[in-house]
């Protein structure tokens, strides 16, 4: 989290010096999201397993990380510069719930004595609750009344924890559960390219973009070694923006 603000000061630092400079207008915006999320690569699976304990009615997944995408939800707040020659720059600090889907396929149950398995159907969700500092670059292209920003840049996100909910019905009839708290994470930074469109009428915007993680660190909770996971990011929202934050420079 410190790292992230951090960076969040030295950008917005950077932005205003810069906006002084040579801004036309800054517009201070407010984005609703949703969209699909999930795990990719080496660790990420479509289908795991169930283990339960009857001693303590608990279990847990055995791997949480989902290649299935689930839905997931944001809230942001952007500061962006129009130069007078249409090109963009800006900030954007979000909360985001980032929610990825695992099928599960067997349970497996030990009762202090013995183990048995099961065949069974249901999934599990790995929430994960993310805050994230996207700094972009762009263009706006107007087209009468309605305007298109074309914008790229990088994601930062830190997870601020993550729990998985699982659910499945066994063949022989019995439905096992799982709540696990920060089972697997304990921290995690998220490096992620991401490019967005959006179409803009008056105040208000709709967008959608996709970004693909090119650097995870995750720390297992057991043995501390740091590992790499990767995720990809399907957002689509609706931009509010409040009003023109600082005026532009006034022509002679």
């Amino acid at each position: 989290m410190e790292f992230i603000l951090k960076q969040l000061v030295i950008s917005i630092t950077l932005f205003l010096f810069l906006s002084n400079i040579n801004a036309q207008n800054i517009e201070l915006c407010c984005s609703a999201n949703s969209g699909l999320f999930s795990f990719a690569k080496k660790y990420a699976v479509s289908s795991t397993l169930i283990h339960y304990d009857d001693l303590s009615n608990s279990g847990y997944t055995d791997n949480p990380f989902g290649s299935k995408a689930a839905i997931c939800y944001g809230l942001s707040f952007t500061i962006k510069e129009i130069t007078q020659k249409n090109f963009i720059y800006g900030v954007d600090l979000a909360y985001e719930d980032l929610r990825s889907k695992v099928n599960i396929y067997k349970v497996i149950e030990y009762d202090g004595n013995q183990t048995y398995q099961y065949l069974a159907t249901g999934h599990t969700f790995l929430n994960n609750s993310f805050v994230n500092l996207y700094l972009f670059v762009g263009h706006r292209y107007k087209l009468k009344k309605v305007s298109f920003d074309i914008a790229g840049g990088t994601d930062i996100g830190y997870n601020l924890g993550s729990y998985e909910k699982g659910s499945a019905i066994a063949s022989n009839g019995n439905t096992y559960s799982t709540f696990a708290i920060n089972r697997t994470t304990l921290s995690y930074i998220e490096i992620r390219p991401r490019i967005q469109i959006s179409a803009i009428y008056k105040r208000c915007s709709l967008y959608i973009g996709y970004s693909y993680s090119v650097l995870d660190l995750l720390v297992s909770a057991n043995s501390q070694i740091k590992l790499e996971n990767f995720t990809k990011d399907f957002r689509f929202g609706i931009t509010y923006n409040l009003d023109l934050l600082i005026p532009g420079p006034i022509e002679e």
